[in-house]
């Protein structure tokens, strides 16, 4: 036991196996931007697990690669970052501020909205006059005359005027009565465009405008030419699930249904489009991160 204990005394030193990787500013300047796409989303009951993938040609070596265009919401600790056909060396972040917020869509948007609300107002304004119009002619009432005033002649009786007048005031009550109908359909259809649009621009007005974003900076090691995947995930705040039931009840046949459906809201500044979504009930009202592992060179 003693001379083995010696025996490992004497051994030379090993060092491990390291990569010397370091990222300068030039580093990551030069460094190729490598988009990412969402391909699925994992909500809870207040947050949600976002999957993006991407893809990149490199030749063999050790490239230094960036994912830019991250919210700035995003909690670094909880990016995990997977290379299946490659080895990943380093992953950094860093807050970059980005140039001019991308406002064109939400400028669109505004617009939009602007313009149907212009229009709702002057519906509005049709409507009021269609409805005192119409409450005008349903208080008109034949006035009654006392004996004197048909001693002093002041109305010559006539049942043939008498119904042409109120066949006339009948006639515009229901032309009154058609145009509310139609202005309110009008109104609605204007409104529920405003409630879309409105919908379209909260993840903008709700999102993080500092015009600032979240950079992943990567060093990944190939032993080939190949196109390297890339599977980038993290948590976000500002998203999450409800669940709704509908219950119907068929009294011919005594029989129930019940459907279920889900909530989504989402206010974190990405877009979601032709996104998979997968519904989570497990508990995470406590964020567990995994532990800081330190490199320990023998």
């Amino acid at each position: 036991m003693l001379s083995l204990f010696l025996h490992l005394m004497l051994m030379p030193p090993v060092a491990a196996d390291v990569p010397n990787v370091t990222l300068s500013t030039d580093t990551i300047a030069d460094a190729d931007k490598v988009l990412s796409k969402i391909t699925k989303v994992v909500l809870y009951d207040n947050r949600a697990v976002v999957h993006r993938t991407a893809s990149h040609s490199v030749s063999k070596g050790v490239h230094t690669l960036t994912l830019p265009s991250l919210p700035s919401t995003i909690n670094p600790d909880s990016l995990r970052l997977d290379v299946p056909n490659g080895t990943l060396l380093r992953m950094d972040t860093r807050i970059v501020n980005t140039e001019e917020y991308p406002l064109k869509e939400l400028e669109d948007i505004i617009t939009q909205m602007e313009t149907l609300q212009t229009e709702i107002v002057s519906i509005q304004h049709r409507r009021g006059l269609f409805q005192e119009e119409l409450s005008t002619l349903q208080r008109l009432t034949p006035a009654s005359l006392n004996q004197q005033d048909y001693q002093d002649n002041i109305a010559q009786y006539s049942m043939t005027l008498w119904k042409q007048n109120w066949q006339f005031i009948r006639n515009q009550i229901q032309r009154a009565q058609s145009e509310l109908q139609s202005i309110d359909r009008e109104l609605a259809s204007k409104q529920a465009a405003l409630q879309k649009l409105q919908r379209q621009a909260a993840p903008f007005l709700q999102a993080n405008l500092s015009k600032t974003s979240l950079e992943v900076v990567v060093v990944v090691e190939t032993n080939a030419n190949k196109k390297l995947q890339l599977d980038l995930q993290y948590t976000i705040q500002g998203a999450g699930w409800r669940p709704t039931y509908d219950v119907h009840y068929d009294s011919q046949t005594d029989q129930a249904r019940i459907e279920s459906a889900a909530l989504v809201f989402q206010s974190s500044g990405e877009h979601w489009q032709d996104v998979q979504l997968e519904f989570a009930t497990a508990n995470q009202q406590v964020y567990q991160s995994l532990p800081n592992m330190f490199t320990w060179t023998l």
